[in-house]
């Protein structure tokens, strides 16, 4: 079977994030099961030395890999690039799926200028007319709508858009890198942040709570880049822990492996997420984690029994001492093994394989 993933994230040595891990690990499964597989990427940055299997595709430069292939699988919701994408596919007749991954919403406030709060409306109305236009027939045309977790289905509901072509799916992992704790991580505790810096990721919330009780000593390790990077060292100097803050940029996977190892905690404040492919990872190495409850979390921890291990959205004192009981109750036995058995691409790659033989036929 011939495949393309097709996918507006950049590849991962360039700062790509989950969907991205995502795509690479459905695509390394699908070649060991003997399919060809070609990811193809709009935003690849110029002069990018890109793996074989990947190619820069924008607009209708992704026709000839349409083409080519048997079936599209599309990922990321409300991207104009994956409509187009999905669009052209279907005017090729070519079978396709789709997987949004997480919609991002930020409710509109009263705070700010008349100019700021009209903006703020204008980007809800796009979205709002977006979803009843576009999101609606991405939703009837995918042979197959793969959402990672349930309490997606709510959100479609809630926004009456179908649900019937609807199959959950959860992320899944590769084995992960368990490396020996050759330095640890400054800190007591030593807090681990994962992700790319944008404001949906909260990083802030993380940083005011180094202020709390219980996080006097405490230093925060920040992985990622992301155009958030100015303003939230600003902040920790606001807060007058810059000194108990150190940004890493990005990381390759090997060198997370590392800081996993000589960390406390793993930490994600988010406001939203698909499901986090970092909170399984920091699992499986056996560390523990604090989360704040959101429906992109809550499944799997709520399904691991550790609904202790998450904190209210946005409250700093409550993430302070979330932190502070992972660290002391650390990761259950066992826990890491019944993981790797539910989240591997084993299990989640052939749902998902299934899928696109059953779109061919």
């Amino acid at each position: 079977m011939r495949v393309l993933e097709f996918t507006p994230d950049i590849p991962l040595e360039y700062g790509g994030g989950g969907m991205m891990r995502h795509i690479i690990g459905l695509s390394r499964y699908l070649r060991d099961a003997g399919h060809e597989v070609t990811i193809a990427s709009a935003r690849v940055p110029a002069g990018a030395l890109l793996a074989p299997g990947f190619v820069r595709a924008r607009g209708l430069g992704v026709v000839p890999y349409i083409r080519q292939v048997d079936v599209i699988h599309v990922h990321g919701g409300r991207m104009p690039e994956v409509a187009l994408t999905a669009l052209l596919a279907r005017a090729f007749r070519k079978p396709f799926l789709y997987t949004p991954h997480a919609y991002y919403d930020t409710p509109p406030t009263l705070q700010g200028s008349l100019q700021q709060r009209v903006r703020q409306w204008l980007r809800v109305t796009r979205k709002t007319v977006w979803d009843q236009v576009v999101e609606r027939a991405l939703l009837r045309w995918a042979r197959a709508v793969v959402l990672l977790s349930e309490p997606w289905v709510t959100y479609l509901r809630d926004r009456h858009l179908p649900t019937g072509r609807v199959v959950i799916i959860p992320s899944a992992t590769e084995p992960v890198l368990i490396e020996p704790i050759s330095e640890r991580l400054i800190g007591s505790p030593a807090i681990l942040s994962v992700g790319r810096l944008d404001p949906v990721k909260c990083i802030d919330d993380v940083i005011a709570a180094l202020r709390e009780p219980g996080l006097g000593a405490a230093h925060l390790h920040v992985v990622g880049r992301g155009l958030e990077r100015e303003r939230l060292e600003a902040e920790a100097h606001s807060y007058g822990v810059s000194d108990r803050v150190h940004f890493y940029g990005f990381v390759p996977d090997e060198e997370v492996a590392g800081l996993a190892a000589g960390a406390d905690v793993y930490v994600i404040a988010s406001r939203e997420e698909g499901m986090p492919l970092t909170l399984i990872e920091m699992i499986l190495r056996g560390l523990p984690v604090a989360a704040s409850d959101i429906p992109g979390h809550r499944p799997l921890l709520e399904s691991l029994g550790l609904e202790d291990r998450m904190f209210p959205l946005h409250a700093r004192r409550a993430l302070a001492e979330t932190v502070t009981r992972s660290v002391a109750e650390g990761v259950p036995a066992g826990m890491p093994e019944q993981l790797a058995s539910r989240y591997s691409w084993g299990v989640v790659g052939q749902r998902i394989l299934d899928l696109y033989r059953t779109a061919l036929t």
